[in-house]
């Protein structure tokens, strides 16, 4: 996320330019608003300057029908040439700090930061910050975790399994 607060709209999936492996052309593919990399770009019909679109969706909440740049905003699909490059990037994830290694094509970026292993999930029990890595096996053992009794349908937590005997359960239920 943007933090400089300079700026009036701040971008959901910013892209630091030094996310980037190998040179490219800043200029033609940073957008207008948040000064990151674009993403999702679209461009003013009228001056065609980029975007990205969540940015210019935020602009126009708050000036409607006017581009950043004073004149009259109507969206535009945007120019071939910058799409081009920006399908030419390799992008680190953004759970790099975390330790994933991917550099990931432009197109590819959202559907590898979705999937990735090293993004934090929290337990359902806990509530403890894991890598998605790691969640499952800690879920297993989480003692904060609901489990349901198959016999009685009781709620109860699995730090609790041993004061809940299912045979005892069973037994009640036949008599």
């Amino acid at each position: 996320m943007n933090n400089d607060s300079n700026k009036s709209v701040e971008q959901s999936n910013s892209i630091a330019a030094d996310r980037v492996q190998g040179s490219f052309d800043e200029d033609l593919v940073t957008c207008s608003i948040c000064h990151m990399i674009l993403w999702k770009p679209v461009a003013c019909k009228t001056c065609e300057n980029s975007f990205c679109s969540d940015c210019i969706n935020q602009w126009q909440q708050k000036q409607p029908n006017k581009c950043p740049f004073t004149c009259h905003y109507e969206e535009r699909k945007c120019i071939g040439a910058i799409l081009k490059v920006l399908s030419r990037l390799q992008i680190n994830c953004c759970y790099m700090q975390n330790g994933c290694s991917a550099a990931v094509p432009y197109e590819g970026l959202e559907k590898h930061e979705q999937q990735c292993d090293y993004q934090p999930k929290k337990c359902e029990g806990c509530q403890r910050e894991l890598l998605l890595k790691d969640l499952a096996q800690h879920q297993q053992q989480c003692d904060q975790i609901d489990l349901k009794c198959s016999t009685c349908e009781t709620l109860f937590k699995r730090k609790d399994m041993k004061n809940h005997n299912e045979v005892q359960c069973l037994k009640q239920q036949l008599q």
